[in-house]
């Protein structure tokens, strides 16, 4: 009995390994770098590090676009104040997520306290929870990656048209006392 269970693992091992290539494969054709750079903003969050910095009135401290070779779930840190987080918090509460809906999942803001302070994090739990397992991380930041994908873009645009401190004459950023200006 042990030995037909140590065959099993063997060839489920032996399976899973040819199902990782080809899933590596995949992604090669299709223009997923499964690799994760800490030097450069991952292009995937890109546009929505860019919102978030032009608003005016918050500053990314890192992000990332999600991944599937190192299961890492989209998401941007950021440094704001309170009432700020709080307002990007209610527009993403306002926004209908599903199937044909502004996005494919909920998106939320969590404080965290760490030594420099207060940190936010914008995130979705959903894809928080699929990389937890790599068939989901597939699913998700594989197959699903246009959903991801949307959903940065909806983000970023609702900060560009609702957040900004644009004006004719310029930003005025309350958190850092300096002039700035939107994209």
């Amino acid at each position: 009995m042990n030995t037909a269970i140590l065959c099993l693992k063997k060839v489920a091992s032996c399976l899973w390994s040819i199902v990782w290539q080809l899933l590596c494969a995949w992604a090669r054709l299709n223009g997923y770098n499964l690799k994760h750079s800490d030097t450069v903003i991952d292009p995937a969050i890109a546009p929505l590090v860019a919102a978030m910095n032009e608003s005016g009135r918050m500053q990314t401290i890192d992000s990332c676009g999600g991944h599937i070779g190192k299961c890492f779930a989209p998401y941007v840190s950021f440094r704001a104040s309170v009432s700020t987080a709080k307002e990007l918090s209610e527009l993403l509460d306002k926004l209908p997520y599903g199937p044909k809906e502004s996005l494919s999942s909920p998106w939320i803001v969590i404080g965290v306290f760490k030594q420099e302070g207060l940190v936010f994090r914008l995130c979705s739990p959903l894809y928080q929870v699929a990389t937890m397992r790599i068939v989901s991380t597939i699913f998700h930041l594989g197959i699903r990656r246009r959903y991801v994908d949307g959903d940065i873009a909806t983000i970023a645009s609702l900060i560009q048209k609702r957040m900004c401190f644009a004006s004719t004459v310029g930003i005025h950023n309350v958190d850092r006392d300096e002039q700035t200006h939107c994209g």
